[in-house]
């Protein structure tokens, strides 16, 4: 059961940067220009930092005992 709980929660997370880039590249519009793309490349690696920060701080919450062993 565990692990269907964890591989919802990375599904989850899976749409959830889904959407947020398709929202980044509408906001930024990464063909317009170098500069642009360099910008959206960089958002791109900052969410994809935030987003396993909080995928992994939601599963050690929900189970502390598994991390430490």
């Amino acid at each position: 059961m565990r692990s269907a709980i964890v591989l919802l929660l990375i599904i989850g997370f899976m749409i959830l940067g889904y959407f947020l880039n398709i929202w980044l590249q509408k906001m930024i519009k990464p063909r317009q220009s170098f500069g642009r793309l360099l910008f959206y490349f960089l958002s791109v690696m900052f969410l994809v930092f935030i987003l396993s920060f909080f995928m992994v701080f939601v599963v050690g919450k929900l189970y502390p005992t598994e991390l430490i062993k």
